[in-house]
């Protein structure tokens, strides 16, 4: 009796703990239950599909088919082509479950980016440790994550991992645990709707700051005849809609995932629940061609009956409005308040919001309503070409200042015509035209005026010049080589400058390869500067040029009075060099190749003066200082300041996120951070929180700053205007998330 006892207990003990381990599971994907039951996954699709693509008898998962024909590495190029000597000698990738259990034998592909546009992969499988050891020397090379796992299906991150605290070597990413969320649809009558399409994006929230959290693409499942979707979903936060058949939906919810789970009511609008509302119009004009009528709803839906959601962005519904005679139309609209604007030709006559409900709307356009613009100057501009007839397909560009280099381009028309219209601010500009392998040719200054100017612009046939470039020892010097054109007619525009302009056309530069040599199409007529920059720095050469000339350039020619600034970076610590990411002097006279080679020093030329020196590296702050460089060449080192990531989450009083916010930071003395992204490049001064309300902080000290936080819009940037003034401690969130409460 007491052996049956016992034996009953641990049965009754093992169902306990099965039944119990439910919301713990560690599942990344969201998966629908509709009426009580698993709904129905395509076998290989991805979330809740198996590696091998099948089930057990009792309908749950296999145990993972360790395929031999699937390789433990391999790396490739873009292609899929075998990097042969490829060397794992890079960041360590380590996989785990939500509960510390390692991910072992899991199919792997880690997209790379090394240098500057080199792609590839590293693929295979995870160890028995769930490690997998990669060619990729840093974190932020890595472009994406997947993997196989043997019960949820693919998994993947598409976000730049942060290295492991205790290994700068390893990242780590986690198969997230779940909440069950339950929802319901209704219509905006209370109805539960059957069969409506609720959608998922998740975005799971870490627990840990420097670890990164798979997830899968959410299906999209249909409620059931209540109206309900279960659904097991990453903790953290989520966008979540719900649309009838083939329509679109109305509104897109934010929501928390909490641990405990949720529940969340959803409106979706019914076309069965659409009104026929007729349109007539009193118009002050006979109706034509030109007569345009716009019918929208953009009133919000209800706000979700749930303590879990933090935004909602509605989305504009657009009415097809069928015309019946030439003042009668029809539109089928939803029960809400909606929108009707009538307008003819270039003038708005009417605006009218009608009310929820309305069968017939009757809009009086006896006042136009003509809309408050700016004074417009049309300029007509007619291009000829070498042979006297228009010219279509020419680049035509407006030029506020006396430079080829800002402005953006238009293309004339089959006829070789453009018209700009501009704002009439009485500004002098000039017009310009160019086409391939023909010269620019530059009208004179006109004022922006209102009213309409013409203008006729000839192309001319040009032609060309070659080089080469060679160092002091006589040999192919590989070069950055820019053509700079004469000013002509731009100096319309500020007569204070060279017969030459100080910068190149966007494309008139070239780089010369090996051979070091190079070769300019469409010069035209007169004095012309050609500019070579060694690639690897060193000081240029220059040459005054005319078309049909062909050069020798030597380094040095031409370069009296100018000298070559070396800037090496070194970390302010230990002395040793730091691989920059970016170094940019402000006031040299060009740029070489960026040089992303540890210790390899940044040279550049430039007249003696001051300068600014700017220097960014992955994981260090941003290192900016004015120098005077005198008349020798010289070496300037930076040294660089490590930065310690900070982490940091944003809360309202009720402890939801605080989402979107923009966020800029100032130190203590009122200087404004510029951020660094995870590649050592400048980010801005504005970060934006995640649906999680939270931030990681590239490019600071651990000493204290002020974070000055702004509310923003889900549907746009704009934000509330009310700047916030937090105070980020010394030392607080580089170990764990800092948590600040925004009380408004």
């Amino acid at each position: 009796m007491v052996r049956w006892i016992a034996a009953m207990l641990c049965v009754v003990a093992a169902l306990l703990w099965w039944l119990d381990r439910g919301p713990d599971a560690p599942s990344p994907d969201v998966r629908a239950v509709v009426g009580g039951e698993s709904a129905s996954t395509p076998e290989g699709s991805g979330v809740g599909a198996l590696l091998d693509g099948s089930r057990d008898a009792q309908g749950g998962t296999r145990t993972l088919i360790d395929d031999p024909s699937v390789p433990d590495f391999v790396c490739t190029d873009e292609d899929g082509e075998p990097i042969l000597d490829a060397v794992r000698d890079g960041i360590v990738v380590e996989v785990r479950e939500a509960d510390g259990r390692s991910c072992a034998r899991c199919e792997i592909d880690v997209l790379w980016r090394k240098g500057f546009g080199l792609y590839g992969h590293d693929r295979g499988r995870t160890a028995a440790d769930g490690t997998f050891a990669t060619t990729v020397q840093q974190p932020s090379f890595f472009e994406s994550l997947t993997i196989q796992h043997p019960v949820h299906g693919e998994l993947q991150n598409g976000v730049v991992p942060t290295a492991s605290a205790a290994d700068p070597r390893r990242v780590v990413y986690v198969v997230p645990r779940l909440a069950t969320m339950r929802v319901v649809v209704r219509a905006l009558d209370g109805t539960v709707i059957e069969g409506a399409k609720v959608e998922w994006r998740c975005f799971p929230e870490s627990q840990i700051v420097r670890e990164t959290t798979l997830v899968a693409d959410a299906p999209t499942a249909e409620t059931d005849g209540k109206g309900v979707v279960v659904a097991s979903v990453p903790i953290g936060s989520c966008d979540i809609s719900a649309a009838v058949a083939d329509a679109k939906p109305a509104q897109v919810v934010t929501m928390r995932v909490p641990p405990e789970g949720g529940a969340i009511e959803l409106v979706a609008l019914r076309p069965e629940d659409r009104i026929e509302a007729s349109i007539e119009l009193v118009l002050p004009f006979q109706p034509d061609s030109n007569l345009r009528l716009n019918t929208w709803g953009n009133s919000p839906l209800p706000w979700p009956s749930s303590p879990l959601v933090i935004a909602v962005e509605p989305k504009q519904r657009d009415y097809e409005a069928k015309q019946i005679d030439a003042l009668h139309f029809t539109a089928s609209v939803d029960p809400l308040p909606w929108i009707v604007s009538v307008q003819h030709g270039a003038i708005y006559y009417r605006r009218t919001e009608v009310v929820a409900g309305q069968r017939h709307v009757r809009v009086l356009c006896d006042t136009p309503l003509v809309l408050e613009e700016p004074r417009k100057a049309l300029v007509h501009v007619a291009v000829i070409g070498p042979g006297g007839h228009p010219h279509p397909g020419a680049s035509v560009r407006v030029h506020e200042t006396a430079d080829l280099v800002y402005g953006s381009d238009e293309t004339t028309s089959r006829e070789g015509r453009y018209t700009f219209r501009l704002h009439a601010t009485g500004k002098k500009v000039c017009i310009s035209a160019r086409d391939y392998k023909l010269p620019w040719t530059v009208s004179d200054p006109i004022a922006l005026v209102e009213g309409e100017q013409r203008i006729e612009l000839r192309l001319e046939n040009g032609g060309s010049v070659r080089g080469v470039v060679l160092d002091e020892r006589g040999e192919l010097l590989p070069s950055n080589v820019f053509l700079h054109r004469p000013a002509s007619r731009l100096r319309g525009l500020d007569p204070s400058m060279g017969e030459i302009l100080e910068s190149g056309a966007t494309s008139d530069s070239i780089g010369t390869g090996d051979d070091a040599s190079f070769w300019f199409h469409g010069v035209g007529p007169g004095e012309h500067d050609v500019w070579a920059y060694p690639t690897r720095g060193g000081m240029p050469a220059r040459a005054r040029v005319r078309a049909g000339d062909e050069v020798t350039l030597r380094q040095a020619q031409g370069c009296e009075g100018i000298v070559v600034l070396s800037v090496v970076s070194i970390d302010a610590l230990s002395g040793q060099p730091v691989q920059v990411t970016d170094v940019d002097v402000v006031g040299s006279l060009g740029v070489a190749e960026r040089q992303e080679r540890e210790g390899a020093p940044f040279t550049c030329a430039l007249y003696p003066g001051k300068v600014t020196v700017i220097v960014r590296a992955i994981d260090y702050m941003l290192y900016e200082e004015e120098i005077t460089v005198g008349a020798e060449p010289s070496t300037y080192v930076a040294r660089m300041q490590r930065s310690q990531h900070r982490f940091v989450v944003l809360r309202d009083s009720s402890g939801a996120p605080f989402w979107p916010a923009e966020v800029r930071a100032q130190t203590q003395s009122g200087k404004d951070v510029e951020w660094i992204d995870e590649h050592g490049n400048y980010e801005g001064e504005v970060l934006r929180t995640d649906r999680n309300g939270r931030l990681m902080l590239r490019g600071l000290s651990s000493a204290a700053y002020t974070l000055i936080v702004e509310r923003g819009n889900p549907g746009n940037y704009e934000t509330d205007g009310k700047a916030r003034r937090l105070a980020l401690p010394e030392g607080a969130g580089i170990d764990s998330y800092f948590a600040i409460v925004i009380r408004d």
